[in-house]
Formats: C-alpha cells, sequence, structure tokens
C-alpha cells in the first residue's frame, strides 16, 4: 500500500488531478478512486493512456491487499507463510504462478511510480 508507486501514491495522484480539474468540471470526481480515474480519464483531466495503467494498477493492488487482510491480516512476507498463502493470492489474482503475479506486480509499481513522477515531479 505504501511502497512508492502502490496504492497511496496513486490516491494521491487523484485527489490532486481532482483538485485541479474541479474547478472546471465537477464530472472529474468520483466516490472512489477507480471511479475517479474514469471520470477524470473521461473528462479530460487524465490522458487515457495514463489513466488505464493506473486503474489497471489499482485493480491489481485492492485486489492483492483484500485477500491478504482476509487471510492473514497483516503485513505479508512471503518467507514467513506458507506457500498456500503465495499460490492463494497468486490465483485470486488471476496469475498461475507467485513469481509471475510478483514479476507484474514490481512492473506495476515501476509503471505507477514513473506516472506519477510524470505529473507531480
Amino acid at each position: 500500500k505504501r511502497c512508492r508507486g502502490g496504492l497511496v501514491d496513486i490516491e494521491f495522484i487523484v485527489q490532486y488531478l481532482q483538485l485541479v480539474h474541479a474547478k472546471t468540471t465537477l464530472a472529474v470526481l468520483g466516490q472512489n478512486t477507480h471511479s475517479a480515474l474514469e471520470n477524470l480519464r473521461d473528462n479530460d483531466g487524465l490522458e487515457a493512456r495514463l489513466a488505464n495503467p493506473l486503474m489497471s494498477a489499482h485493480a491489481l493492488y485492492s485486489k492483492m491487499r483484500h485477500y491478504l487482510a482476509v487471510s492473514i491480516g497483516g503485513k505479508f512476507l512471503p518467507d514467513d507463510h506458507p506457500n498456500i498463502i503465495s499460490d492463494n493470492l497468486s490465483t485470486y489474482c488471476g496469475f498461475d504462478t507467485f513469481s509471475e503475479l510478483t514479476r507484474v506486480y514490481e512492473n506495476t509499481k515501476d509503471e505507477s511510480l514513473a506516472i506519477f513522477k510524470a505529473l507531480l515531479g
């Protein structure tokens, strides 16, 4: 959640852009991060090439967070938990293996962080 390129960075981007663009159109506002990203994209508050990866990242992070909150209720360190947790997390998120999930997660963080830096410096 709090890693660079994680949920907090995405939420910050969304809140910032809503503040910037709401003075022109209230249509950019949303009741949650995902709907706000859609509204920003659809109302010229954020280019689709930036909004779409952020929406995908937000969906992945939310799925991971939900599964881990229900299954272990705390911080997830793969070496500290049985493999079944990693395997089930991967399956829940739509991946065949934990290594595939890890690769996509790392790439997603990097892409989200790059977008954060491009938009906010």
